[in-house]
């Protein structure tokens, strides 16, 4: 682990971002800009550092659960309650491509490192991968070995990480066919793998975050503090995974030094659950989305 940063404390721009509530916020590569979606049945694109609207895009016919952004910028992924997966180009009003195969409503999507490929997890109990650079219409893998909802993926590398109401995290090498099973026994609702590939955290609906250490699976800490009982609740690593970072479902944002567990700061100022985090990649701050319908971008330091 590096060494820390300063911690993002100092609340930023509040954009009033979707009617409803939102569900999703992703910083894109370089930090510059980040994507949400909400219940309005919207994605939009902002620059949060001034509070900027850039665009908004429109096709979803339900609210939208989960979006994604590739590496280079150029497209992003969204995903909801009609079953399917959008690709959109960022420059254009409308989707480029529509992935359909999931029987339920699609919870979270991913990107491969390449951009090449794009994974799917539904309620239907599947992970579903999609090959970006052919232009078939069926996924070109379907993992069906969980027992319930899929509700969370991460990917680094050759590796899929898996959450799953079922209590169990799964991580795929689709390369060589192996999975890897660890047995948590509370619904879980996020992972999240560290980007020095060494740790993973697991999010469960017991208010409760689990740090496992990415080869073994042993548990290395537990995060407590937030409340999170009742919903899909979104946390993150910072950049240099010094922190733990989560929403609350009593409108806060809690931040744990990851080594100690400590608190190391409670974000206040939405009104609704923190649905949505996501840590700058190179600086300190940090995005976050509620059922208030608000973003927030919080920073170390005064903007003014």
């Amino acid at each position: 682990m590096d060494s820390p940063a300063p911690c993002p404390s100092v609340a930023g721009p509040v954009m009033n971002a979707h009617e409803g509530g939102a569900n999703a916020v992703r910083f894109n590569t370089d930090g510059a800009y980040c994507m949400t979606g909400g219940l309005d049945k919207l994605c939009k694109l902002w620059n949060p550092h001034n509070g900027r609207l850039i665009k908004v895009y429109r096709g979803h016919s339900y609210p939208v659960s989960d979006l994604c952004i590739t590496t280079d910028n150029n497209f992003f992924a969204s995903a909801g309650l009609e079953k399917a997966i959008f690709l959109w180009d960022v420059t254009q009003d409308s989707p480029n491509r529509k992935f359909r195969g999931h029987t339920e409503q699609v919870n979270c999507v991913a990107f491969g490192a390449d951009n090449s490929i794009l994974a799917s997890g539904s309620y239907d109990g599947t992970l579903k991968l999609w090959d970006l650079k052919s232009r078939a219409v069926a996924p070109i893998m379907t993992l069906s070995s969980f027992k319930d909802s899929v509700t969370a993926v991460h990917i680094r590398g050759t590796s899929i990480a898996t959450g799953c109401v079922d209590g169990y995290v799964r991580t795929f090498d689709v390369r060589v066919g192996k999975v890897v099973m660890e047995c948590i026994t509370r619904p879980i609702i996020h992972v999240h793998i560290s980007s020095d590939h060494n740790c993973m955290m697991v999010q469960t609906l017991d208010s409760t975050i689990r740090l496992l250490d990415w080869n073994n699976g042993e548990l290395l800490n537990t995060y407590k503090g937030h409340t999170n009982d009742k919903y899909r609740v979104g946390a993150c690593f910072s950049c240099h995974d010094e922190w733990v970072i989560t929403g609350s479902e009593d409108a806060a944002i809690y931040i744990y030094d990851v080594v100690n567990a400590k608190l190391t700061a409670k974000l206040e100022g939405h009104r609704g659950c923190v649905t949505a985090v996501d840590h700058h990649p190179t600086d300190s701050a940090l995005v976050s989305v509620a059922t208030d319908g608000t973003l927030r971008i919080w920073t170390a330091r005064s903007s003014e």
